[in-house]
């Protein structure tokens, strides 16, 4: 049963070092200690069912070590003690549920790949300076999230990272993304100040941004090769923008509800699909009897 005198009696600022002296069990246990009703998932917080039969955990082969939690659509409410996840999880998976509180993101475990919290009320800043040094994928969208971001000691190892939907304020720097990120989305947040893309992973796949405060110019002649999607849109972005120097992989890019202004050609249109609803930019459709003569000469 749920140990809670001898665990709670433990000094949490003493770190992960504590968790030597705890089980697997007593560690799942905490974990929950905060939701309001634990029943769907291991029997009662009384006397709680044996790990290996909780439900949405995976054991790893020897039926010891908790390798997986995956708890979503469960209706949870409480707070997540992350904190006090096993070392051993690679993937935590708790997704749309009612789960409120703060996240102590600088406390996961060491071994976590993949954390996705999406779809809950968690509230409070984050820490994204000191994720695990494996972690691969990080979906924290659609919470209640605030204060800063901070993307310039992100693990080398990351690939995926999504915050969007959420109450982020202040500036970014993408000059100090990490080589392997591939997908980054900032999306409907209150981020504001400058964007430089001109130093973005080589490859990097995916930039949203759209529906926050951004300011100032764009410049689009600096993309990596790699590049597919690039998301602006409902920003305060200003100034003319060039289209000649975009990726030949881009597939879409949109920039709408901007006060850009420019000119697309015929040529990039057929490649790539714009968005460029109210704005000042142009699109200049290239003339049959041109791209026949363009093709008679190639």
């Amino acid at each position: 049963m749920f140990a809670l005198p001898v665990i709670f009696g433990i000094d949490p600022s003493l770190g992960r070092l504590d968790y030597n002296y705890l089980s697997q069990q007593a560690l799942m246990e905490l974990l929950i200690g905060g939701f309001q009703e634990v029943g769907q998932i291991c029997g009662s917080r009384e006397e709680p069912k044996d790990l290996t039969d909780w439900y949405g955990v995976t054991l790893d082969t020897s039926g010891e070590m908790v390798e997986e939690v995956y708890w979503t659509l469960l209706e949870l409410k409480g707070s997540l003690h992350v904190q006090w996840a096993p070392p051993s999880i690679e993937n935590m998976t708790i997704r749309y549920n009612s789960l409120v509180g703060s996240l102590e993101m600088e406390n996961l475990p060491a071994k976590l790949k993949f954390l996705y919290l999406s779809g809950n009320s968690f509230t409070g800043t984050i820490n994204l300076t000191h994720l695990p040094a494996c972690a691969r994928e990080l979906n924290l969208t659609e919470n209640k999230l605030s204060g800063s971001i901070n993307l310039e000691e992100l693990p080398t190892e990351i690939r995926i990272l999504d915050l969007s939907d959420n109450a982020f304020t202040g500036s970014i720097n993408l000059t100090m993304l990490p080589a392997c990120l591939k997908k980054l989305s900032l999306r409907r947040n209150q981020l504001s100040g400058h964007v430089n893309l001109s130093k973005l992973p080589v490859a990097f796949e995916t930039l949203y941004l759209s529906r926050n405060a951004f300011t100032g110019s764009v410049d689009l002649t600096n993309l990596g090769e790699g590049m597919q999607g690039l998301h602006l849109g409902w920003n305060n972005f200003s100034g003319e923008v060039s289209f000649d120097r975009l990726p030949a992989s881009m597939s879409f890019l949109n920039l709408s509800d901007t006060n850009l202004y420019g000119e697309i050609t015929g040529m990039i249109l057929d490649s790539t699909h714009f968005d460029v609803s109210n704005t000042r930019i142009i699109k200049l459709i290239q003339p049959e009897s041109n791209k026949e003569e363009d093709n008679n000469s190639e």
